[in-house]
C-alpha cells in the first residue's frame, strides 16, 4: 500500500512538513507496511519558501524590515541554486502572523517591508523574483512594495500620502521617475492563494478586510480607496486591473504589482505543484492524503488541498482530507474530489487546546485513516 502524503501547512501552527510527519507517524502505527511518499505542499501562502529550499534546492537569506505596522523585525527569504531566482512569502515581513491580536490596523498596515525584501534580492543580483502572497495584514494594493521600490505616491499638495489602505483615500499623483531600474530586468512571478478580483462584492476589501481588523465602514471606506487607486492606475499606466483574475491576492498587492511591474499572475498551487514534480508522484500512489487547518468554501477557490484532490480523482486515486475544522453548512457533494474528511478534534475543545494538541490530534487521526485502509485492503 502506498500512500502519498500531500498536506498544507496548518496555519499558525505547525508547517506543511509537521503536518505530513505526523501523519505519518499515525499511520506506521496502524501498520508499519504502510509506505509512504512525502510531498508538502503550499498554495501559494505561507510555507511556500520552506518547501522550495527542501525541493528545488537553495539557501536562505536574512534581512531586517518593517513589519506591517513599521516595526523593525527579522525576516527570511531564499535564493534557489540558480542564483538568479529569489522565492519570497509576503507574510515574512508583511502578514499577520507578524503582528500581535491587538496590532491590527486594517487601514495603515502596509506591504513596505516586502518591498525592502525584494531590493535585497536584487542587490543580490537576482533577475527572477516569486512572492507568494498568503497571509497578508494590509489593503494597501501594493502600494508600500511599490514604494520601497521608490514609486511615489502623492496628495494633491505634492507630498507622499499616509501608508496602508486608509491614506489611499489622499492619492492624486503617481511619481514613477523614482522607480528602480533593475525591475525593468526582473521577472516578477506571484503565486496567488486566492482568485478573487481587487474590487466588488467578491473583492478584496469585502471578503478579506474583515479577517485582518476591519470593520464594516473601514471595508466601505478601503473599497472605496482601492476603486480611486484603480482609476489613477488607468489614467498613469493605462491598465484597468479592477476586475483580473487573482487581482484582489493579499489586498491587491497582485493587481498593483501586475500594473506597474508586469507581475505574473498564477495559481499558487498549480505553479507549485509543476515545480515539485507532483503528478510524477502520483503515479505511483494507490491513496492520497491531504490536509488544511481549515476546510471551508475558500478551499474550493485555489487552495492547496481540494487541488490536488481534484489531480487524484482524475486518476482513479481515493483522496483523503485530514482537517481542524470544517464549516457547520458542510456539504459533501461540494467538496465531491475528497472520497473522505476527517476533522480532527476528539472532543469539545476551544482553538487554543487544538492548536496546543494539534501534532497529537493529527497523528491519531491519521492512526484511524490507517487503520480503515489495512482493513479495506485486506478485504
Amino acid at each position: 500500500m502506498n500512500i502519498l502524503l500531500a498536506p498544507n501547512a496548518f496555519k499558525g501552527c505547525l508547517s506543511a512538513l509537521q503536518v505530513t510527519q505526523a501523519i505519518d507517524r499515525g499511520l506506521k502505527k496502524a501498520s508499519p507496511d504502510i509506505q509512504t511518499f512525502v510531498v508538502p505542499i503550499a498554495d501559494g501562502g505561507e510555507g511556500t519558501v520552506e518547501i522550495f529550499i527542501q525541493t528545488v534546492g537553495g539557501t536562505y537569506r536574512t534581512c531586517e524590515v518593517e513589519n506591517a505596522v513599521g516595526q523593525k523585525i527579522e525576516a527570511q527569504y531564499g535564493i534557489l541554486n540558480d542564483g538568479r531566482t529569489a522565492i519570497l512569502e509576503l507574510a515574512a515581513a508583511s502578514g499577520m502572523g507578524k503582528l500581535a491580536s491587538t496590532s491590527l490596523s486594517p487601514m495603515k498596515a502596509s506591504t513596505f517591508g516586502t518591498g525592502q525584501l525584494i531590493l535585497d534580492a536584487l542587490d543580490q543580483g537576482c533577475k527572477r523574483i516569486i512572492l507568494s502572497l498568503g497571509g497578508s495584514a494590509s489593503t494597501d494594493g501594493g502600494t508600500g512594495i511599490l514604494s520601497a521600490l521608490g514609486v511615489k505616491f502623492l496628495n494633491e499638495s505634492g507630498y507622499a500620502i499616509p501608508t496602508g489602505g486608509g491614506g489611499l483615500a489622499f492619492l492624486e499623483k503617481i511619481d514613477l521617475s523614482g522607480l528602480d531600474p533593475r525591475v525593468r530586468d526582473c521577472e516578477f512571478i506571484l503565486p496567488c492563494d486566492v482568485e478573487n478580483p481587487l474590487l466588488g462584492p467578491e473583492g478584496t476589501a469585502a471578503i478579506y478586510a474583515p479577517q485582518k481588523g476591519a470593520m464594516a465602514e473601514q471595508v466601505t471606506l478601503l473599497e472605496e480607496n482601492l476603486s480611486l487607486f484603480n482609476d489613477l492606475m488607468k489614467e498613469t499606466l493605462r491598465v484597468d486591473v479592477s476586475s483580473m483574475k487573482h487581482g484582489g491576492a493579499a489586498g491587491g498587492v497582485s493587481a498593483g504589482l501586475h500594473a506597474f511591474l508586469g507581475a505574473k499572475l498564477i495559481s499558487g498551487i498549480d505553479f507549485m505543484l509543476h515545480e515539485i514534480g507532483f503528478d510524477s508522484h502520483l503515479r505511483t500512489a494507490d491513496y492520497l492524503i491531504t490536509a488544511e487547518g481549515r476546510l471551508d468554501h475558500q478551499s474550493l477557490q485555489g487552495k492547496g488541498p481540494y487541488a490536488v484532490a481534484r489531480r487524484a480523482k482524475v486518476r482513479g486515486i481515493p483522496a483523503f482530507c485530514i482537517t481542524g475544522q470544517v464549516p457547520e453548512d458542510f456539504n459533501p457533494l461540494e467538496f465531491e474530489a475528497f472520497h473522505a474528511v476527517f476533522p480532527i478534534p476528539t472532543a469539545p475543545m476551544t482553538l487554543e487546546t487544538a492548536i496546543s494538541h494539534a501534532e497529537a490530534l493529527i497523528e491519531f487521526t491519521a492512526w484511524q485513516v490507517g487503520a480503515m485502509l489495512i482493513l479495506t485492503d485486506k478485504r
